[in-house]
């Protein structure tokens, strides 16, 4: 019970997750160069409602923490690529804006 009560919980909140991230403003403000915090935010959604399932035995301590340690292990190479992919784009940019 307390398992499919979390999965509900995580899936409402994820769901007005999207529907924030599907507004304009905040679609332009990620978008590109951003959305590796979006993920961020997704995968501490997801760590959050495992930690629910701590309390009630469900899940121990330590299982939780090798989650957010693979979690993280798995994040950190894309949040580095990203960041070179961002970084790329804005010399190409400035590059443009030079030869014109």
């Amino acid at each position: 019970m307390v398992v499919a009560a979390v999965g509900i919980g995580l899936l409402v909140v994820a769901s007005l997750y999207a529907a924030v991230l599907n507004i304009r403003a905040v679609r332009e403000w990620y978008t590109p160069d951003r959305t590796w915090i979006t993920v961020v935010i997704g995968d501490g959604l997801i760590l959050g409602a495992l930690l629910c399932l701590v309390p009630f035995g469900i899940l121990a301590l330590w299982q939780w923490w090798i989650a957010c340690v693979y979690t993280v292990a798995a994040g950190v190479p894309i949040i580095i690529w990203q960041h070179i992919r961002a970084m790329q784009r804005k010399h190409r940019a400035a590059q443009a804006l030079e030869r014109e």
